[in-house]
């Protein structure tokens, strides 16, 4: 019955906080865009890993949010379809955004996710 600030659930709480912050920064393209299920992408990883995309539709710009359900740490190739080739940003919690040239490969820990998204 304790609150987040319990001392066992500051992790999750920390954790979350990122979560939130992430989705504010993306969530023209995340949480107002386009779902897209899994359309525009080409992932191959762990079978413990889920995946799914959205569009920006101002930008046209996609996103990957992938996930891993397993309780080990997952590695995923990830790629856009006819991509313009440009630059991507990998968003992790906890992390410091990252910017690569596709084809990437990111590595998520257990019961946490990761988003590609193009630039």
């Amino acid at each position: 019955m304790g609150s987040m600030e319990y001392s066992v659930w500051k992790p999750l709480s920390g954790y979350i906080k990122e979560l939130m912050r992430i989705r504010e920064e993306l969530k023209d393209t995340i949480f107002l865009g386009r779902y897209t299920e899994t359309m525009g992408v080409k992932v191959k990883g762990d079978n413990f890993l889920k995946y799914c995309t959205h569009e920006n539709p101002q930008t046209g710009k996609r996103a990957c949010v992938l996930a891993n359900y397993g309780e080990t740490v997952g590695k995923a190739w990830v790629v856009f379809e006819g991509g313009s080739g440009g630059m991507v940003s990998v968003y992790q919690p906890l992390a410091a955004k990252k910017t690569a040239q596709p084809p990437i490969t990111v590595t998520i820990p257990p019961e946490r996710l990761v988003i590609v998204i193009e630039n």
